[in-house]
């Protein structure tokens, strides 16, 4: 139960002691070394899982003991445990979980049930694989405490890796495809206005997936999920899209009855910015030499065309806007797929930098409290 920081385990726990009273000799029972007794009939150590979530501190099937000669006694109850699990939600769905059950007795203190580690890790040989997490590894350890000499418990880490395929083909994916599209806003054309309907539906699309996100990680404000600081990355740079748009669609509309066009901006948006080049319109054209008696025809060829061209200023006045908007367009385009790609690669490559320090390999073995 992820959600609610609760991890669920069906366990076999294994538990040792002596009792001298349950002492015989074998040849007065017809060498009989080993009985079988229902395990509410004798005295069992009352070692309980201290972590518990749920308020079930017993064991789920009280099963037979196996008693031998020397009082020594075997039990092995099945049990089923809901240990409080606090998850960190730093690098999900690339998370590593480190879970703890702690056992210890309830009523007696070490100088009465002294808690021994029978061995260093806990056993896999009845493990089911889950298709949500794979185990790293299952250490043991006994703790004592300075100040306090008569306590001591048995705690196990259960470290664990989550499986990420089912969220990455259904949550990164699609976070990465989707703002990939607000990329393509700056390759419409300047007037169009269709612009801005994409980024909004883009930014819509981000907050529905932040919302699904916040359906499966736990409610802390410990620390934000890497697919939600992705997706918070990513709607900042369609809410810049969107002002970049607004202000790329006003540049486009601009007319030299409203604006002036500043030297600096012809200068940097259509002279240096653009690869291509900014064709220079033509300029009036140096008359050929001619004789006297064409000049007065020259002339006025000559008024009528500067005539033209004063009624033609508004026009390319506009249309050096336009051009302004488009180079703007273009600009923002590699500025955005910059920092996209880099954004992304870097956003996904922490939790390959992420250290777990474990005591212990991967080791099949056998690893439960004893007591004495």
């Amino acid at each position: 139960h992820e959600r609610e920081q609760i991890m669920t385990t069906n366990v076999w726990l294994t538990q040792e002691w002596e009792d001298y009273r349950l002492t015989w000799k074998p040849e007065d029972f017809d060498n009989m070394k080993k009985v079988r007794l229902p395990s509410k009939h004798i005295w069992l150590p009352d070692v309980v899982l201290y972590n518990n979530a749920d308020g079930m501190y017993e064991v789920s099937f009280y099963s037979n003991a196996v008693i031998s000669y020397d009082g020594s006694i075997f039990w092995l109850p099945p049990a089923i445990y809901k240990s409080a699990c606090k998850i960190e939600v730093k690098h999900f769905p690339f998370d590593q979980q480190n879970c703890t059950m702690k056992f210890r007795s309830w009523t007696y203190d070490r100088t009465e049930i002294d808690l021994v580690l029978k061995s260093e890790v806990a056993s896999l040989d009845d493990f089911t694989p889950s298709g949500e997490w794979d185990i790293v590894a299952l250490p043991g350890r006994r703790n004592e405490n300075p100040d306090d000499s008569t306590y001591v418990d048995i705690t196990y880490d259960f470290i664990i890796r989550r499986k990420p395929l089912f969220y990455t083909i259904n949550l990164i994916i699609p976070c990465i495809l989707i703002p990939s599209l607000a990329i393509l806003v700056f390759y419409l054309p300047s007037d169009c206005g269709e612009k801005m309907t994409l980024c909004i539906s883009v930014l819509l699309a981000l907050t529905v997936f932040l919302l699904l996100i916040s359906k499966i990680v736990p409610p802390t404000s410990l620390d934000v999920p890497l697919v939600g600081k992705y997706l918070m990355f990513t709607m900042v740079l369609v809410t810049f899209s969107i002002v970049t748009s607004v202000c790329v669609l006003n540049v486009h509309h601009r007319s030299p009855t409203t604006h002036t066009m500043p030297p600096w901006v012809r200068t940097l948006f259509l002279h240096k910015l653009p690869l291509n080049g900014y064709r220079e319109r033509q300029g009036q054209a140096a008359a050929p030499a001619c004789s006297c008696g064409l000049e007065e025809a020259v002339d006025g060829v000559r008024f009528i065309a500067d005539h033209m061209r004063s009624e033609d200023d508004d026009q390319s006045v506009s249309e050096d806007w336009k051009y302004v908007a488009m180079v703007i367009d273009r600009l923002f385009l590699w500025i955005f797929v910059f920092v996209c790609v880099f954004g992304t690669i870097g956003m996904f490559l922490q939790p390959l930098f992420q250290n777990y320090t474990t005591n212990s390999l991967l080791q099949l073995g056998q690893g439960t409290p004893t007591s004495k």
